[in-house]
């Protein structure tokens, strides 16, 4: 009795024994639980909201002062100087009178070919007269032939007549030519004759020349790139800087560039006027020019951030928490940050560091920043 007694109890115990090491074995295979903080800890990035502000940028350029208009004042017809009435370095408004050349021969001329209208005009007259007659003695009295000689006299007389006036009129226009006229408003250079000297359209050098400093041209160059990328510079006003450092103190503007770019330079010339009363500004002075430009509510990018691609510009940002690529429009290059429309929504935080492309769609966590508790 006592041993089934015994051999019981070994049982109960066995059975107690492989049921808890069942137990032990269960609880110690499954997967732990992962902890709330392990499974949702997120990459941490640098980014902050932009900041909209008014950015003005500057750019320099050398530029050469030259003269809107200029030129050499040559004679239209030969013949001797007979008064200089203006002076070397004058100033001088348009149709004041330079130079007079003899008049007595185109004097002379003007009377010739006066005579010649009045000769011209009697034999036409007298053409007509002739004509008149034949017609009206009639075809019994004058044979057809006569007729047409007649009327051909009359043609004849009246072509004459016409190039005698042609005559007439050209002599005058010489007559007004020995009178050299400014063409425009300007200051003279130095005067290259004198009272005497037989003058010619074709002498070199010229008369004297004559140069419009009011308004004055500054042109200087740009390159293809900073054109496009600052287009709104040459649309402000340009202000110069003189040789001895001071600003001059009026503001000009791009009136035009050239129609080409200069291949050997890459390079396209822009045009800027000035007014100049006091003639300060020189034809082939060296200044330098500036142009400032004010981006209103824009935003400053490092240029390492913005992604340049053929369907756009794009910059990596963060919304909801989440790393999205968002279209960015340039408006200007400014040393080593791009200026930015400011197209950015409420919410939305510009990545302000490199990161690579497998982190866009996906959650991440701005540095210094605190994660929301769930």
């Amino acid at each position: 009795m006592k041993k089934d007694t015994f051999k019981n109890w070994l049982i109960i115990i066995l059975l107690l024994v492989i049921v808890g090491g069942g137990i032990l074995f269960y609880i110690h295979s499954r997967p732990q639980a992962v902890k709330p903080e392990a499974a949702e800890k997120l990459i941490s990035v640098a980014a902050e909201l932009p900041k909209a502000e008014d950015i003005s940028i500057a750019k320099n350029f050398i530029g050469r002062v030259a003269a809107v208009r200029s030129v050499n004042i040559l004679p239209y017809l030969s013949g001797y100087v007979a008064d200089i009435p203006a002076d070397s370095g004058q100033q001088v408004k348009r149709g004041d009178v330079l130079i007079v050349l003899r008049k007595e021969e185109y004097k002379a001329a003007v009377h010739s070919a006066y005579a010649a209208v009045l000769s011209a005009a009697a034999d036409l007259q007298n053409a007509q007269n002739q004509y008149s007659r034949l017609h009206k003695a009639g075809a019994r009295a004058v044979s057809q032939t006569e007729l047409d000689n007649a009327k051909t006299a009359v043609l004849t007389a009246e072509a004459a007549a016409k190039q005698a006036a042609a005559n007439l009129e050209t002599s005058r226009i010489n007559l007004n030519y020995t009178l050299v006229k400014a063409p425009f408003d300007g200051v003279l250079g130095n005067i290259n004759i004198a009272v005497g000297d037989f003058v010619t359209p074709s002498m070199n050098p010229s008369l004297v020349r004559i140069v419009q400093y009011n308004p004055a041209r500054v042109i200087f160059s740009v390159t293809d790139k900073e054109l496009l990328q600052n287009h709104d510079l040459f649309a402000d006003k340009v202000r110069l800087i003189l040789s001895d450092g001071k600003k001059y103190p009026f503001a000009g503007k791009v009136i035009y560039t050239e129609n080409a770019i200069e291949k050997s330079t890459n390079t396209l010339a822009v045009y800027a006027e000035f007014e100049n009363p006091d003639k300060t500004l020189i034809p082939n002075a060296y200044v330098k020019v500036l142009l400032e430009h004010t981006y209103k509510n824009a935003v400053l990018a490092a240029k390492n951030l913005v992604q340049m691609k053929n369907n756009g510009n794009f910059v990596y940002a963060v919304k909801d928490g989440e790393v999205i690529l968002k279209p960015v429009q340039i408006l200007a290059e400014d040393g080593g940050s791009f200026i930015l429309k400011n197209d950015f929504s409420n919410g939305e935080s510009l990545i302000t560091q490199d990161i690579e492309p497998q982190l866009l769609g996906q959650k991440v966590q701005i540095q210094n920043q605190p994660q929301k508790e769930e």
